[in-house]
């Protein structure tokens, strides 16, 4: 799996996310293209404002079970984890950022 540059920024509030990466291979998808694959607004203030908006998750709640995304959402997440190593590693960092 290729390695994808991504670093934590800490924003005035204190939460911790992850920047729009760069991808190392044309095949790595950045932490915005998650939020349009989830037909959610996808802007970095957006992005923003959504994990603003839902974290902290309960340490026992994974990100997939989150109560806020609709069936849709929560299945094409789990579909992610499961069937695509590159979309997981941006679910992971979602994950990280919502708890």
């Amino acid at each position: 799996m290729a390695a994808i540059s991504a670093e934590m920024i800490k924003t005035a509030d204190g939460l911790h996310l992850f920047n729009r990466s760069t991808p190392m291979e044309s095949n790595q998808h950045e932490f915005h293209e998650l939020f349009e694959q989830l037909g959610l607004p996808s802007s970095e203030a957006d992005i923003r404002a959504f994990i603003s908006d839902h974290r902290p998750l309960p340490g026992d709640v994974k990100v997939t079970e989150a109560p806020f995304w609709t069936d849709a959402q929560a299945s094409l997440l789990k579909e992610l984890l499961l069937q695509d190593a590159d979309w997981a590693v941006v679910v992971d960092h979602l994950n990280v950022a919502l708890h």
